[in-house]
């Protein structure tokens, strides 16, 4: 094939301006499929939870809430719930999200 050469080649023609920003391209493409796969796992699994309709909606959130807890515990995070007010205050919410494990 005409012009082919090694990729090793051409990255050694490559400046360090260059190579910087293909490393911090990487970086951002790496993040963007990390964040991509943890979406895809969240919604498959909250596809998977059903309500409980003999439930009230508020123990439906509660449960809904621990299954999403549970699914991103599950890929070594952990769930986080704030709410942002006006001048940058943010308050936790951790009530919303028990301990409790599913039934």
């Amino acid at each position: 094939m005409s012009g082919h050469q090694p990729f090793h080649n051409l990255k050694q023609q490559l400046s360090p301006a260059q190579l910087a920003r293909v490393a911090e391209q990487t970086i951002i493409i790496e993040d963007e499929i990390s964040r991509l796969e943890l979406e895809t796992a969240i919604k498959s699994s909250l596809i998977s939870w059903q309500p409980d309709p003999s439930a009230t909606a508020l123990d439906n959130i509660d449960a809904c809430f621990n299954h999403l807890r549970q699914t991103i515990s599950a890929l070594g995070g952990e769930l986080k719930v704030t709410a942002q007010f006006p001048n940058n205050i943010e308050v936790a919410i951790s009530t919303l999200i028990t301990s409790q494990p599913i039934n």
